[in-house]
């Protein structure tokens, strides 16, 4: 039995070394690619800077009209655009590929 010193190094099968080469190019192959759309962050994080500003506008209407089935229905629909919204930009991943 050979013993090999600490100084010598293992030899290396045929095997061990193109694996890492396949690992390389792999890694080569896949698009480091962004998983969000800028054009449709842009739109909706617009839309929905503009939904919390008409949501603090109908707040403000709502102190000197606190009974106005208008203000609070435009309320309602601007938190549901918002929701909405949120759950797009937090929840979509269609650039992934699976």
């Amino acid at each position: 039995m050979i013993q090999q010193s600490e100084k010598t190094p293992p030899v290396i099968t045929e095997e061990e070394e193109i694996a890492p080469k396949r690992m390389k190019e792999s890694l080569k192959d896949k698009k480091a690619g962004i998983p969000l759309d800028f054009q449709k962050f842009s739109l909706g994080s617009t839309t929905l800077g503009w939904c919390i500003f008409l949501m603090f506008l109908c707040i403000v209407l709502s102190i000197w009209q606190p009974d106005n089935e208008l203000v609070k229905s435009g309320f309602e629909a601007f938190k549901l655009i918002v929701m909405t919204i949120l759950g797009y930009i937090f929840g979509s991943n269609t650039s992934r590929k699976v």
